[in-house]
């Protein structure tokens, strides 16, 4: 079924008798025939908004008005007849509030929904109040609102995936930060979201404070699992980070491959803690921090654990390299015969030619073929050195 206003003088004349009518039977009633009339005109507007919303003015009753498009002034002017009859209709100050918003008219808005939280005080007045207040751009405001309305970080969170699985990053970003800014001490899980996004977003340098921030706050995990990544993504950041300043300064260059170091450590006690994954990672920093012997100690146990991890024999082989040469270029040679891809000889070719030590380029090929390279493979290795 669907109401349909007609503007004939017959059916002015009919809603002025009917107006005229409910004015005599009680307040109560004409001001919600009133209201109903503003929300008869916009429902017309929309082809299939449901027929129950007509009449879901009562205090007890809601009608999602998000779906309301297109407002006229003549509604608003309906609604304020009505709440002139009767000043306690929250409906009608939440249905102002709507018409405010789409109008542009933020402050109208503000207090028209503030009108109705204080009437009704329930979580549908308290959102609506919050969003109003956010529209205003007053952030803090609108989370006080929606904290003693009940609503929970949770909700924003569920809001920011939904905004995320349809395609809209920034706005999934906005929803997190909101949740993250309700319970602060509680928000590790959602930081992460927001690292995991920003990263999606090329913002790497943010990223990398968002998981620094969630393990600061170490409370409010979604899972040990999140944690525990968490863990391992803020190690290799460090060690990213201590790369880049072993250039300038050594000193702070040290003190983050120690503190990845530490978080590793953290890792390790974790009950969904991954040997393999915590022990390479180890390794990948020992390596950067120049503690060759250390080093290739734990990539030693990773070939142990498993005797066909390539990358496993390849790091060996670079922490072996300079000071057990032959060792090395033993580990590259069963690196490269277990990847079957030929990626790890270009790999290890690039690394003895950036480094112009073309005889153990050509040890290693020659073990690798159990014969002497060739000349068209010795010159595939000097190629090698101009690799990015």
């Amino acid at each position: 079924m669907r109401f349909v206003w007609k503007r004939s003088s017959a059916a002015r004349i009919s809603l002025v008798s009917v107006l005229f009518c409910a004015i005599l039977i009680g307040s109560n009633l004409a001001a919600s025939i009133i209201a109903n009339l503003a929300f008869i005109q916009v429902a017309r507007k929309f082809s299939d908004y449901p027929t129950s919303c007509v009449f879901a003015l009562e205090e007890n009753k809601f009608c999602p008005d998000t779906l309301v498009p297109g407002i006229a002034q003549s509604n608003q002017l309906l609604l304020t007849i009505a709440l002139g009859i009767q000043p306690n209709l929250a409906s009608a100050y939440s249905l102002l509030g709507t018409i405010a918003l789409y109008e542009g008219q933020d402050n109208v808005a503000v207090k028209s929904y503030e009108s109705a939280y204080i009437i009704r005080r329930d979580w549908i007045s308290g959102w609506k109040s919050g969003l109003s207040m956010l529209a205003q751009g007053d952030e803090q405001a609108a989370i006080l609102r929606w904290f003693e309305s009940g609503i929970v970080p949770k909700d924003l969170t569920s809001i920011g995936e939904g905004e995320k699985r349809l395609g809209d990053l920034s706005n999934a970003l906005r929803w997190y930060q909101l949740a993250a800014r309700m319970d602060p001490q509680h928000s590790s899980g959602i930081h992460v979201r927001m690292a995991t996004l920003l990263r999606r977003l090329g913002r790497a340098d943010e990223a990398r404070a968002e998981y620094a921030t969630a393990l600061g706050v170490d409370g409010g995990w979604d899972s040990e699992q999140q944690r525990y990544d968490a863990l391992l993504r803020r190690a290799s950041d460090l060690r990213y980070i201590g790369r880049e300043k072993e250039q300038s300064d050594l000193t702070g260059a040290a003190a983050d491959f120690q503190q990845a170091l530490a978080l590793i450590s953290q890792a390790a006690v974790s009950p969904v803690a991954q040997n393999e994954e915590l022990i390479f990672l180890r390794g990948q920093i020992l390596l950067e921090q120049g503690d060759l012997r250390s080093a290739a100690g734990q990539f030693r146990q990773l070939t142990i654990i498993d005797e066909n991890n390539s990358t496993a024999f390849l790091y060996w082989g670079y922490a072996l390299y300079p000071n057990a040469v032959a060792e090395s270029i033993s580990e590259f040679a069963w690196a490269a015969h277990l990847d079957t891809t030929e990626q790890t000889t270009g790999t290890v070719c690039a690394f003895f030619a950036k480094r112009h030590d073309w005889a153990s380029a050509d040890a290693f090929l020659t073990l690798l073929h159990d014969r002497p390279p060739t000349e068209q493979e010795s010159q595939q290795c000097v190629a090698a050195s101009n690799r990015p």
